[in-house]
């Protein structure tokens, strides 16, 4: 079985040799919304499974009865870094296709509204 990081999802030492779920740069971005919720995220606390691993899906996870560690936040802790997390990936999507459509404009690639 595999032992994941005690910080897993959010953890910022590159050179951690634990496994994670996540890429370096994916556990960046997490951190940085994880501390913008974390005093919301406290309240909701589970106690830690004695002799259990941590989770593999950590802060991300949304099981219910998950049977492993997810460094002390119950899932209505963890539901609100996920739905921040959708919140962020969507802004970006959004921003990219803005930015996408402007450079379009500029190249004089458009698009008829009565060709949609």
């Amino acid at each position: 079985m595999t032992r994941y990081c005690a910080n897993n999802v959010i953890c910022l030492d590159e050179d951690c040799m634990k496994p994670h779920y996540k890429t370096y740069t994916e556990r960046m971005k997490l951190s940085d919304l994880y501390l913008e919720v974390k005093e919301t995220m406290d309240i909701y606390n589970e106690p830690l499974k004695t002799g259990r691993a941590t989770c593999r899906y950590h802060f991300l996870c949304f099981e219910r009865e998950c049977p492993y560690n997810h460094s002390g936040c119950a899932l209505e802790g963890r539901k609100i870094l996920i739905k921040k997390l959708k919140t962020s990936n969507n802004r970006e999507k959004v921003k990219a296709k803005i930015e996408k459509d402007i450079e379009d404009i500029r190249k004089g690639i458009t698009q008829n509204w009565a060709d949609m």
